[in-house]
């Protein structure tokens, strides 16, 4: 099977760049469902069956000369997987929606959340065993 390359994420687009020759490369790409994509296309092959791009279930059918970079848009709504290929279908891609991802925390941002629940239990730990904190804190939440 080939390998499905994810298109990334830049300032709420989509975007991946696919090269035509011999074959479209990356073949097979991802999309997130709903969120606007911008598909580059740059044709290196003078063969006349690259001269269009067709996306036939969203109705997009763009010329692209030999050498010329051409930016196909749209916004993905189908899940499942689709096909683009040459206009006249000899040549072909695949693009697979999926449901968009969540966006996981950074590295910092997790930091600073558990910094800010595990510093005042910390502070009151060291004033516990210092004795530096009274006894009727130290017995908060017993039933004694």
């Amino acid at each position: 099977m080939t390998e499905i390359m994810k298109a990334s994420l830049e300032n709420g687009v989509q975007k991946i760049r696919i090269t035509a020759e011999k074959g479209y490369h990356p073949a097979h790409i991802q999309l997130q469902k709903g969120i606007p994509a911008e598909i580059t296309f740059h044709r290196v092959t003078p063969s006349n069956c690259y001269k269009e791009i067709l996306f036939e279930e969203e109705g997009i059918l763009e010329p692209i000369a030999q050498d010329e970079e051409k930016v196909i848009r749209f916004t993905p709504q189908d899940l499942g997987e689709h096909e683009f290929s040459c206009g006249m279908k000899m040549q072909k891609g695949t693009y697979t929606v999926v449901e968009k991802t969540k966006k996981s925390l950074s590295l910092l941002q997790r930091f600073w959340i558990t910094s800010i629940f595990t510093v005042p239990l910390v502070i009151l730990m060291i004033g516990m065993s210092t004795g530096g904190i009274s006894h009727q804190v130290m017995r908060w939440g017993t039933f004694f």
